[in-house]
């Protein structure tokens, strides 16, 4: 890839300055037109095996000239549609045809936007949502290097755009009352990988491990709000957020947005007004720098026995992974994930914050209330119908909604709880549901394993 990946490290932090392009100087001008120029030609290499080829010559043929054309063709085939049905073509004509548009802007930027133009409030701003819409939706699986690429070379710019910005912000987390209970999950300071398999192989059953990520970068840089927005070219990156409660009510939305918005919103008010949850959504491939101040645990390359749990829902066989796979989860105290069961071993590791977690085993499944499956065909027999929160003030109770209408749940008592804190980690077996809410501003990875 001729694309150079530059060195250079921002040192500008905080809000991003609404900055014209005419504040750049010629060599800035420059070089952002020679970083569309090496687009354009990056892009006219296209493999005879590419599935780009299926959306036709009409589409090809616009790709690069009326880029903007060529993305609402592709959305129009991804959207109506579940994702899961879309032909390969159109997500990597959509791939393409954002980076095509990043081009287009980066040119519109070199040259000066007029006044008017929304672009010229933030120049880069638009360049990086037009990039990270193409990234999210396409999954960037052929241009990955070159949006990496561009993302590397528009850091220099950063600093210049933000130097007279800058504001102390900092995470105000507050220890919780330590959890009464008598249902504790186990705990086990930083086992051997030999100690891990005999717990597999003879209980599989939750362990809280302590002393397992305490190496981990991220365990300081983590904490730092102002790292976290220049890993994201001052806040700018593009990420999609989850607004409500929980993914089970019905004013549940999620909407896609700059990560210094939802920092500023969600993450460092001690309680903000509604929800935002960054979770399930692989920010680690979307944002490399974030994957190399973590390190997957040793015991993510266990043998763990052989069940399929899920399967007895109405899921499909789990197909095996082959590497674990990770998981942000960023939220706000108040972020709840629903009493809900996954097909994969998970280590749950909490790097800021705390976070209150209920585990009941597959043998309670009748207790739980699955779901079942939706008016729209969806299975949803992995969720439970029973809704619940922690209740802090008492450290250990947990307050059911509408419990008379789920006699059978509250008549299981083989349960097990913790509060994991920053530098722990929850071992989850396969199949074992899961409550979880948030008890602070918090930060967590999950490592997915069969």
């Amino acid at each position: 890839m001729s694309l150079h990946t530059s060195t250079t490290k921002p040192d500008g932090e905080g809000h991003v300055a609404q900055m014209h392009a005419s504040t750049l100087s010629k060599s800035e001008a420059e070089s952002l037109t020679f970083l569309s120029s090496e687009v354009r030609k990056e892009l006219q290499e296209i493999e005879e095996e590419d599935a780009i080829h299926t959306c036709g010559k009409a589409a090809l043929s616009i790709l690069r000239s009326r880029p903007l054309e060529a993305l609402q063709l592709a959305k129009d085939h991804i959207q109506y549609q579940p994702y899961r049905d879309v032909e390969r073509c159109w997500l990597r004509l959509y791939e393409d045809a954002s980076l095509s548009r990043a081009a287009e802007l980066l040119c519109d930027a070199a040259e000066g936007f007029p006044e008017q133009v929304p672009e010229a409030k933030d120049w880069m701003l638009s360049i990086v949502r037009v990039l990270d819409l193409g990234l999210i939706v396409s999954g960037g699986t052929i241009r990955g290097e070159l949006y990496e690429a561009l993302f590397a070379n528009l850091e220099p710019f950063v600093a210049k755009l933000d130097k007279n910005d800058s504001i102390p912000i900092s995470f105000n987390i507050e220890q919780p009352k330590a959890l009464q209970s008598e249902r504790l999950v186990p705990t086990a300071s930083e086992p051997s990988l030999e100690v891990f398999q005999l717990h597999l192989d003879n209980r599989t059953t939750p362990l809280l491990l302590t002393g397992v990520i305490a190496d981990w970068p991220a365990m300081s840089t983590w904490r730092d709000p102002s790292h976290l927005l220049r890993l994201t070219l001052g806040g700018r990156r593009c990420v999609p957020i989850e607004i409500g409660e929980t993914y089970t009510h019905a004013d549940w939305r999620q909407e896609i947005m700059p990560f210094r918005n939802f920092m500023q919103h969600y993450l460092l008010p001690p309680q903000p007004r509604e929800i935002g949850y960054l979770g399930q959504h692989n920010l680690f491939h979307q944002i490399p720098a974030l994957q190399r101040e973590i390190r997957t645990p040793d015991y993510c390359f266990s043998a763990p026995p052989e069940i399929t749990p899920i399967s007895r829902l109405g899921f499909p066989p789990t197909p095996p992974v082959d590497e674990p796979q990770r998981n942000v989860w960023l939220g706000p105290k108040g972020t709840r994930t629903p009493l809900h069961t996954d097909p994969y071993h998970n280590i749950f590791c909490q790097v800021l914050g705390y976070k209150y977690v209920r585990l009941y085993p597959p043998e309670a499944t009748e207790n739980v209330y699955p779901r079942g499956v939706d008016e729209n065909g969806i299975n949803e027999s992995n969720t439970s119908m029973v809704e619940m929160n922690f209740d802090c003030e008492t450290s250990g109770n947990v307050v059911v909604e509408d419990a008379e209408l789920f006699p059978r749940f509250g008549e299981w008592r083989e349960y097990r709880e913790a509060i994991v804190g920053p530098g722990e980690c929850l071992y989850i077996p396969a199949g074992w549901w899961h409550y979880i809410e948030s008890l602070t501003t918090s930060y967590s990875v999950s490592f997915w394993w069969n």
